[in-house]
């Protein structure tokens, strides 16, 4: 199933790295690089279909692993 950012409730990991990501820019002023950027993703693939941000994603779950 397929998410997007607005519309329905994320599962929770994803809304989890969801939160930090956007916590993490605005401490660090970095707010307007997720500019243009959207939210969706591919519960069963378990990733972001934004190249960037499902990089930020694998990084961010690595580490949770």
């Amino acid at each position: 199933m397929i998410f997007f950012d607005g519309e329905q409730v994320f599962p929770d990991r994803a809304n989890n790295f969801k939160t930090f990501l956007k916590k993490y820019l605005s401490e660090q002023d970095g707010e307007y690089l997720l500019e243009e950027k959207s939210f969706v993703y591919d519960a069963e693939n378990d990733e972001f279909l934004e190249s960037e941000i499902q990089a930020f994603y694998s990084l961010w779950s690595a580490i949770l692993d």
